[in-house]
Parts: C-alpha cells; structure tokens; sequence
C-alpha cells in the first residue's frame, strides 16, 4: 500500500516512527493444499484429511531501529523464507451399542518469520500441535449432547534470544448439552 512505500507523517507519537519504502519489491505468495474426505453412510465411518503449505518470496516484513532515546523507526522491507502450514486429521465412528458418535482429531500447524531488529536479522518459529476427542449423543426430539477434550503443546523461539525457547502444554474442555 501507499502507507509501506510512502507513509503519512504521524506526529501524535514521537517515540514509534514509521518510514517508507520506495525500493519494495512485490510479494509473491504460493501455496498448496490437499483435501480428502471419506464417509460411509452405513457404518457411520468419516475420515477428514486436510494438508496446506505456504510461502512468500519478498515478503514484507518490519525493520525495527531502537535509538538511543528509545524510539522505534520501522521500515517495511523485503525478505524471504517465510512460510506458514498446517494439517489436520479426523477419523470419525459411532459406537452402535451406545448410540454415541466419536471423533478423533490431530492438528499441527506452524510458522517461519523474518524480521530485522536494529540491524539483525531474527527468525521466529513457532509450532503447535494437538489432539482432541469429540463425543455426541443424541436422541431426536428431546436432547443432544456434545463433549470435547483437547491437548496442544506449543512451541515457539527467536534467533536474537536463542537462550528463550517457549514451551508448554495447554488444554481445554468444551461441553454443550440442549434440551428440546
């Protein structure tokens, strides 16, 4: 945009300047995904299988100056090696005996950035990963119930502060139940 070659001056906070870029070159971004879906009617059997990869050749990122007094000057310039995916699996069943529907689900996504903070280059990475289980129950006309579960270990770190590797485990429960 106009505001990444040529921004408009904005004085009402001296301390986070921006300037522009008249030598940006255009970002190019491709990508590539793969869906597959497979359902069998009779036994209630599902497999979802979704897949995707992008990446960005002069992608605009920030060039961030700390000066002395302790303003940022950011500038948008071009890198490459940025890319971005994802992935995600679900198998799904019914248990007949128990009238109960399952669904079990696997999903990694993840990042690669560049940036440039005072002259250096930093690459930011991150990763999550997780897993989930969904149960419904239904009976038509009067309720239906829904449980799920789910885990993700994320992890994510940075060139300039290599020492500082995040890590950590989360999780979370969804429950939902509705009477007719």
């Amino acid at each position: 945009s106009i505001e990444q070659i040529q921004p408009l001056r904005d004085n009402s906070d001296p301390f986070n300047i921006r300037k522009g870029n008249p030598n940006l070159k255009q970002q190019f971004t491709q990508e590539v995904g793969i869906n597959y879906n497979d359902y069998k009617v009779r036994t209630e059997r599902g497999i979802y299988l979704s897949a995707n990869f992008s990446t960005s050749n002069n992608a605009f990122t920030n060039s961030d100056l700390i000066d002395t007094l302790g303003r940022r000057v950011s500038q948008y310039v071009n890198v490459n090696g940025n890319y971005n995916y994802y992935s995600y699996l679900s198998y799904g069943f019914k248990i007949k005996k128990l009238d109960l529907s399952v669904n079990i689900d696997l999903n990694s996504n993840g990042s690669n950035n560049n940036n440039f903070v005072n002259g250096q280059k930093n690459n930011s990475k991150s990763n999550t990963y997780s897993a989930g289980v969904n149960f419904y129950y239904s009976k038509e006309k009067k309720f239906q119930f829904s449980a799920r579960p789910n885990v993700s270990y994320n992890m994510s770190r940075s060139s300039i502060n290599k020492d500082l590797t995040n890590k950590y485990w989360s999780g979370s429960m969804d429950a939902s139940f509705t009477v007719y």
